[in-house]
């Protein structure tokens, strides 16, 4: 089924992302996630619908991301709101921001580093959770207490 709606998937994918190169990615990111969890779909109802709602769900995951990134960046880099983690430059002084702070983040423990990439991203706390196994209070906790460490590493 899912190679039988490939095309029509991918027309969807160009309608959400209004670029073909992202709509590629978009595909691809929906067919592993419908692979991965091809028991939730039960075929009373149509495939295609399904898998829509499931590449939508995906592409507002990651624009939900960016704007967290973004967030992010602008909390700790007050005056450098131009460039959102996800998009810096190679030349730009926002690369070796960006790179600073992805470095904190890993120096975080464990589990807060995790949850917080996974947070950046664009996931929601429930699927961090179920990433993590661990509860969604635990994934609220992890995520709170990486700002904080963050914002002390930054020095505020």
């Amino acid at each position: 089924m899912l190679l039988s709606n490939q095309s029509e998937l991918l027309r969807y994918a160009i309608q959400l992302t209004g670029d073909e190169c992202a709509a590629w990615d978009l595909l691809q990111d929906t067919c592993v996630r419908i692979l991965m969890h091809e028991g939730c779909y039960h075929e009373q109802g149509a495939f295609l619908p399904w898998a829509r709602m499931v590449m939508k769900h995906i592409f507002y995951n990651r624009r939900k991301g960016l704007v967290r990134q973004s967030l992010l960046f602008d909390d700790c880099y007050p005056g450098q709101n131009d460039v959102p983690l996800a998009v810096a430059d190679d030349s730009s002084d926002s690369y070796y921001i960006t790179n600073e702070m992805l470095g904190m983040i890993d120096r975080l423990p464990a589990r807060q580093s995790r949850a917080f990439h996974l947070f950046i991203d664009g996931h929601s706390y429930a699927d961090i959770a179920t990433a993590m196994s661990v509860s969604v209070d635990n994934v609220r906790n992890y995520i709170h207490s990486a700002r904080v460490t963050l914002r002390r590493m930054l020095g505020r």
